[in-house]
């Protein structure tokens, strides 16, 4: 059995593709509503100690489209794409911050979680697994027989935690 094997796209898949990242890198309402949205999500999965609702914030976040459109941009020399979506990225990215700047005055005295410290560790592998999984999210947005489903898949993968032994060590 004969397989070919191309990353090559068509015209018209190119188009569809362009599309969709472009409209999705536009910072709009929706956009930093989602965003706001997804970081309670995650402050409340890192606060119950909950690695499948962090996740679940993940797939909810809309931050990864800009990121496609930074990098479709600086590869098709689009200036106008990429003041978008870096404006999409940072925007997203202070709204994050800020939603959970407000999560931690509203609830204060909240104890750090082992779910928590296990996000302030990363390695050359967490590094290694977020390129993969970055490559098959741009795969999956472009070859239309895969799973739409598999970008969301790919996020979750890059920033799920390695399980580790935590120890605090408290001196009174």
């Amino acid at each position: 059995m004969k397989h070919n094997f191309s990353l090559s796209i068509s015209r018209e898949r190119f188009e569809i593709v362009h599309r969709e990242i472009a409209t999705g890198s536009e910072p709009g309402l929706r956009f930093y509503i989602m965003v706001a949205v997804s970081t309670g999500i995650a402050c409340f999965g890192l606060i119950s100690n909950s690695t499948a609702v962090v996740i679940g914030a993940m797939l909810v976040a809309p931050l990864m489209t800009p990121i496609f459109g930074i990098s479709l941009a600086l590869v098709r020399g689009d200036p106008v794409l990429l003041g978008r979506s870096v404006r999409a990225e940072v925007v997203g990215v202070v709204v994050a911050v800020a939603m959970g700047f407000v999560l931690g005055l509203v609830l204060p005295g909240i104890e750090a979680t082992p779910e928590m410290l296990s996000r302030t560790r990363p390695n050359l592998f967490d590094l290694f697994v977020a390129i993969l999984a970055g490559f098959a999210g741009a795969y999956a947005l472009i070859d239309e027989k895969i799973s739409p489903a598999l970008p969301g898949v790919a996020i979750a993968t890059a920033m799920t935690p390695r399980t580790q032994k935590v120890t605090l060590n408290f001196h009174v």
